[in-house]
């Protein structure tokens, strides 16, 4: 693909400076990232609910080569499996030498169990190809940081209209039902452009394969009148 305008994407929270990345020649679809400054958290309110109190975050997940490669987005091609989505994670979400997914750590937390919490995730973006763009929900047994898919939740493609609205707890159902423990549970959400064409997908004149643009996302937790939201953004630079 070739790289026609250098267009760059990075993701992190609203107000915080952008890292500017050096264009390179390449015969791909680029994109740029930066991660966040401090903690790079981004916290829902707290909301009380009778003795309930939830409270929902959404942090970037970064790995040891993340600074090196400069968070350059790329397509990729990850397997929709268990074993897929560790491959990609052993790779640090590198896919040659440049980042081919972000992922994001949802940290949800009640002082409570709760058997009717709905968590769901609102995903945007403004590219014209909307469909290029792949999200995967994954569980890690070690419920810290993300780097072992345990099990996968749910993953498909962004809807051609936004928003995408991906249910990661279902209030009252039996698959993915809404049950939520007294603690804090994680998941992890991979974003990634997963249609790696021969075309360009980031030249503005080819609207049939423009895929570049800005995402940006919205998680939810709800229980009963209670709801606690978080979110995260990525822009064009």
């Amino acid at each position: 693909m070739e790289n026609k305008n250098g267009q760059g994407i990075f993701y992190g929270v609203i107000g915080v400076a952008t890292l500017v990345v050096a264009i390179i020649g390449a015969t791909f679809a680029y994109f740029s990232a930066s991660s966040t400054a401090g903690s790079g958290v981004v916290n829902g309110s707290t909301l009380d609910i009778g003795a309930t109190s939830l409270t929902v975050a959404v942090t970037p997940v970064t790995f040891a080569n993340t600074a090196d490669n400069g968070r350059n987005l790329v397509p990729a091609n990850i397997t929709v499996s268990t074993n897929g989505v560790q491959g990609a994670l052993n790779a640090e979400c590198i896919d040659g030498k440049y980042t081919g997914c972000h992922v994001y750590k949802i940290a949800a937390t009640s002082a409570t169990a709760l058997t009717d919490a709905a968590l769901t995730v609102d995903l945007n973006t403004d590219a014209t190809v909307k469909t290029d763009w792949k999200y995967i929900i994954y569980t890690d047994a070690d419920q810290d940081n993300g780097t072992t898919a345990s099990a996968l939740t749910t993953s498909g493609s962004f809807a051609a209209t936004n928003p995408t609205t991906v249910t990661i707890l279902d209030a009252g159902a039996t698959t993915n039902g809404g049950d939520l423990a007294a603690t804090t549970t994680n998941w992890y959400l991979m974003i990634y452009l997963g249609n790696d064409t021969e075309n360009s997908q980031n030249d503005t004149t080819d609207t049939a394969n423009l895929a570049t643009g800005n995402y940006n996302g919205t998680v939810t937790l709800a229980a009963g009148t209670g709801t606690v939201s978080a979110t995260f953004t990525a822009v064009q630079g």
